[in-house]
């Protein structure tokens, strides 16, 4: 009887998984065993005991109450999933124990892991980089506590240096420090000389750009050459991703609604006047991951991950003006009484650049999300300065005049403005102009859009879709997900009517021999007869 069940049912399920590769310390790619499709499998044991060697001697976590993985009984592991479980955000799949031989000691370690979607292609962090072939970029230096800025024409043979320095055996070791107003130094110390650069040496410095003289960046900023850096395709893409994601996080909305007063679409659907509004709080390029293309499609998959920051409201409303009472702590607090976030909130608005202790609203998941595209638009010409940093520390104006100067559309530039400028009143305003619907005095008396997001959701996939009809060179003949998927289907019913035609064929050949022996002719049903299969 003991080995009738050798496994318990919370270990059963890792069954259903072959651990490949650690890719890091605690995170593995899996592979489920029935398709080989990628997974990622990630450690948690250490978040949900106190002794997460010897479970059995230490105390379970108030997060184990919450997930209660071994039987599912916890009241989170469903309704997370479930959340997650959308095409444009990195899904939760599973929740399994593994049982690990501890080589060496005296009892087996039994480790909880979290399975996860795999990204395979990588953040669009990856792409936000500086090209070093770049002819001309800006140099900010400190020279004894002042910064310097400056554009500098590359040397002839600075290319070929820097490829040949990614390659070279690096003899020092890199430290940061802070330094008078605020920056961090990055500043190399040679190990075997055993000193560091006296003061006045020129070191490449962090600094914050929203303390910087704008009078002195803006000037050398407006001499770069506005040139492409990302394809506007791709732009598209991520803005319509992320924006979809939102739209599920904010709303519940999945799919498009039709008006059919204005015979047009103005929002997503479906309606859940239940739904808790959910905050991300940490929409950046590193957070926003893409999958390689499964069929015909020009981009994967785009997925927007990491949700430790992510804050569920206590709001239940369909009226979009209502989205503006959603207050969260700043990024990176965990708590903030109401009453101060609500004082702050009347206090600073819709500052941006945000405050450090500025109230996380939904105006600020667009700003987010803005940034993230203008990051896209203007090519990184900074060395020692993070990309974002330059784009969140000029003004947006300033952005823009570069993307437009660059080639960018129109209906791109004044989306990103929208998100960057607007407060939530003025676009649900300015969509239902757009849309022909008045709610003055000679119109209707209600709103139109009653959901901000999944309704910019829409409106940023029908400028999309006039993109792609375009004559615009950056349109590059896209072939979207769906379009591929479509495709597929069409080819795999090209397959199945070819193979029918074939199955026919088989058939009249096979009634030519039953004729030749006497028998009756077959009646073609897509299966052959049993006895066609039986070697007389």
């Amino acid at each position: 009887m003991a080995f009738e069940n050798p496994f318990h049912s919370n270990l059963e399920s890792a069954l259903d998984y072959d651990f490949v590769t650690e890719l890091a310390p605690g995170v593995w790619k899996v592979y489920e065993k029935d398709n080989k499709f990628e997974l990622l499998a990630y450690d948690i044991t250490d978040q949900l005991f106190t002794n997460p060697e010897q479970p059995w001697n230490g105390k379970r976590t108030e997060l184990w109450e919450l997930l209660q993985p071994d039987n599912g009984a916890g009241i989170l592991l469903d309704p997370v999933s479930q959340i997650l479980r959308h095409e444009n955000l990195v899904s939760l799949v599973d929740v399994v124990q593994v049982r690990k031989s501890n080589f060496g000691g005296p009892y087996s370690r039994e480790r909880w892991y979290t399975i996860w979607e795999f990204c395979d292609a990588g953040s669009l962090a990856n792409l936000l980089v500086r090209d070093v072939r770049s002819s001309k970029y800006i140099d900010v230096t400190t020279d004894d506590g002042v910064a310097r800025i400056k554009v500098r024409e590359a040397k002839v043979d600075e290319t070929g240096k820097q490829e040949t320095k990614k390659h070279a055996k690096r003899k020092g070791k890199e430290i940061r420090k802070e330094g008078m107003n605020g920056e961090r130094k990055e500043t190399r110390i040679n190990t075997q000389e055993g000193h560091v650069p006296p003061t006045g040496k020129r070191t490449t410095a962090y600094i914050d750009l929203t303390k910087l003289q704008m009078a002195e960046f803006l000037p050398e900023f407006a001499k770069l050459q506005g040139s492409r850096f990302l394809p506007e395709s791709l732009c598209w893409h991520v803005l319509c991703s992320v924006l979809k994601a939102l739209a599920w996080l904010h709303d519940g909305a999945t799919s498009l609604k039709f008006n059919k007063q204005l015979g047009q679409y103005i929002e997503m659907g479906p309606d859940d006047p239940y739904w808790q509004p959910i905050l991300h709080r940490n929409i950046t390029p590193a957070n926003i991951f893409f999958t390689h293309p499964k069929r015909h499609e020009t981009y994967g998959l785009c997925k927007l991950g990491n949700f430790g920051q992510a804050f569920v409201s206590d709001l239940s409303s369909a009226e979009a003006e209502a989205a503006r009472y959603i207050l969260a702590p700043p990024q990176g607090q965990s708590f903030a009484s109401l009453y101060s976030l609500r004082e702050k909130d009347f206090r600073y608005g819709d500052a941006y650049p945000p405050l450090e202790d500025q109230p996380y609203t939904i105006t600020s998941e667009y700003r987010a999300l803005g940034e993230v595209i203008l990051g896209m638009m203007v090519t990184p010409v900074t060395s020692g300065i993070d990309h974002m940093s330059v784009i969140r520390g000029i003004p947006v104006t300033a952005s823009l005049g570069y993307a437009k100067k660059a080639g960018y559309s129109s209906k791109l530039l004044l989306f990103v403005q929208w998100l960057m400028e607007m407060s939530v009143e003025d676009m649900v305003q300015q969509m239902e102009k757009e849309a022909g619907w008045s709610r003055g005095m000679s119109g209707t008396g209600r709103p139109l859009v009653t959901k901000c997001t999944s309704a910019l959701y829409v409106w940023a996939f029908k400028r999309y879709q006039d993109f792609r009809t375009s004559v615009d060179p950056a349109r590059q003949d896209l072939i979207m997900v769906e379009e591929a998927i479509h495709l597929q289907r069409a080819e795999d019913e090209l397959d199945k009517q070819q193979k029918a035609a074939e199955d026919i064929l088989m058939v009249d050949v096979l009634d030519k021999q039953d004729k030749l022996v006497g028998d009756k002719p077959r009646e073609y049903t897509g299966e052959l007869k049993e006895s066609d299969d039986k070697h007389e």
